[in-house]
């Protein structure tokens, strides 16, 4: 229990700790959100890759068309996520965040009709 919580914490942490600086970058820098998010990707890929070669996890191959509309909604997340903080103060940035996760729910069960557990739905109470 004492390591999911250390583990939580840490999460939390890195996470704000990452847009406090990418807002600093923005403010102090003048680095365009595009110029970050390139950065984001590149970075975020090498971890894959050394996760992938310490064994943390195991490549599978899936038809590109499959993936491809999960690819394309991360990507514009990312993308939207940084210039949500280029123009918005950090406080409307986390709120948007925030509601990231119960927005793709809602749509999730309206699109898509998918139907979620009694448990999965009482972690959205966190983010409220």
């Amino acid at each position: 229990m004492a390591a999911v919580l250390l583990l939580v914490f840490l999460n939390v942490s890195l996470s704000v700790l990452i847009v406090l600086l990418n807002k600093q970058i923005y403010t102090n820098n003048g680095i365009l959100g595009v110029s970050l998010t390139c950065l984001h990707f590149v970075v975020m890929t090498v971890c894959v890759l050394v996760c992938q070669q310490i064994g943390v996890f195991h490549r599978k191959s899936l038809p590109v068309m499959d993936i491809l509309p999960l690819s394309l909604g991360y990507c514009a997340f990312v993308v939207f996520t940084n210039i949500s903080l280029q123009t918005n103060t950090i406080r409307t940035h986390m709120l948007f965040r925030m509601t990231t996760i119960p927005t793709v729910i809602a749509l999730e069960v309206f699109w898509s009709r998918r139907k979620f557990s009694s448990n999965v739905l009482l972690t959205l109470v966190s983010n409220l």
